[in-house]
């Protein structure tokens, strides 16, 4: 009888491993997507920000171009 409570306990606590594992690396693999969403987020606002400013300063040097 106690053997078979010993089992019983060794398979419940196997489960609890398994469940907490997965908890972990499921939660890591989450963590990672949200930097590399972040940092996506981050590249495209400067991609913006740095194509807008050059569209911005070959309008004025295209104005100025033609103002003279």
């Amino acid at each position: 009888m106690e053997l078979l409570d010993f089992v019983g306990l060794i398979k419940k606590r196997t489960i609890l491993d398994i469940l907490w594992i997965t908890y972990i690396s499921g939660f890591s693999v989450y963590k990672s997507y949200l930097t590399l969403m972040s940092a996506h987020f981050l590249l495209l606002v400067f991609f913006e920000a740095f194509s807008h400013s050059l569209y911005l300063g070959i309008t004025r040097f295209k104005s100025k171009g033609t103002h003279y």
